[in-house]
């Protein structure tokens, strides 16, 4: 198995409990490994295993757990696409690199 490790800061977490919830919420999923939660620091880390399970997915996790986990946009412009075939290759390329939540 190959894994990975994903560094998440969290929102809204207020106590130990908070804590507890977020890494329940995560290690529930098909292929994480390990979570580890600490609400003093805002902070989490995830080892899971991305033929498995998807950054995305461990975002939702967290989401409908009721806590929030941050993350950027970045807009990049791709040349050369032809048709809807070009922009799904582009899209399953970029959601395959780590750190990727999702590509549109």
């Amino acid at each position: 198995m190959n894994t990975r490790t994903a560094h998440l800061d969290i929102t809204g977490m207020s106590c130990a409990n908070c804590s507890a919830t977020v890494g329940d919420a995560l290690e529930t999923l098909d292929g994480v490994v390990e979570a580890n939660v600490n609400f003093a620091t805002d902070e989490g880390s995830v080892e899971y295993d991305p033929d498995t399970v998807s950054l995305g997915e461990i975002y939702a996790a967290i989401e409908n757990a009721g806590y929030g986990v941050v993350s950027e946009t970045v807009s990049i412009a791709i040349s050369d696409m032809t048709c809807a075939n070009c922009a799904d290759t582009n899209r399953e390329a970029l959601e395959n690199l780590p750190g990727v939540i999702d590509a549109r």
